[in-house]
């Protein structure tokens, strides 16, 4: 994926938000101090569609710290207003089905918090789902301590998963890369020193595994 992907795919997972609400959120709304996001902007009124106040997981921290200011999603430096092309490219070159949308992230991640365990009343609240008891706390509640723990720590769960499976395929293409690689060899068919080298440790590919952000260091 390009990095813009990479940034908005991470996002997803880390907050479960509404596609539309991540590619508008920017670095100002992400007080990495008291770890909490707000995903209404400044001047935005509230509607239906609630964006709530979320606590910032662990693992997302590093990609909000990767931006200086303005949008987090962004393309030749550039907000991006829809992200569906590189979307349905990624999907495609994954082999996935075309129902699999961004919304399926945020579907899928309110389902992982459920099966763990997470109290309906979390989830509601980091999905900007109205709920009676929500109402007239929901403005008040993301300065307690303990704001969203259970959801927050499922998700850094959910993180770390993805980031083990991700270092498992990487060790399994390193193997098929190497096989190809020695079969090559032994055909005496030249092969350019570049060539040689396909084989890495997953945690020397840092960019190509698990869900860090890409950075300067990494490209290179």
């Amino acid at each position: 994926m390009p990095p813009h992907l990479r940034m908005f795919l991470a996002l997803l997972i880390g907050t479960a938000s509404r596609p539309e609400a991540l590619l508008q959120l920017t670095r100002e709304q992400c007080d990495l101090k008291h770890g909490v996001i707000d995903l209404n902007p400044p001047g935005r009124a509230r509607t239906k569609k609630r964006r709530p106040r979320i606590p910032v997981p662990e693992f997302l921290r590093s990609w909000i710290e990767s931006v200086s200011f303005g949008p987090l999603v962004t393309y030749k430096s550039k907000p991006i207003l829809k992200i569906n092309g590189a979307w349905r490219a990624a999907r495609n070159a994954a082999g996935l089905s075309p129902e699999i949308v961004p919304y399926t992230i945020r579907h899928t991640m309110a389902t992982e918090l459920i099966t763990r365990g997470v109290p309906e009343i979390e989830v509601a609240s980091l999905m900007g789902h109205a709920m009676p008891n929500l109402r007239t706390t929901g403005r008040y509640v993301h300065v307690r301590p303990d704001f969203l723990a259970n959801a927050k720590q499922a998700i850094d769960e959910v993180a770390s998963a993805i980031d083990r499976v991700a270092a498992r395929s990487m060790v399994n293409f390193n193997m098929r890369a190497n096989s190809v690689l020695d079969s090559t060899a032994k055909d005496d068919t030249p092969m350019h020193k570049s060539q040689k080298t396909v084989g890495f440790l997953p945690e020397q590919m840092v960019g190509a595994t698990g869900i860090e952000p890409v950075t300067p260091t990494m490209s290179r």
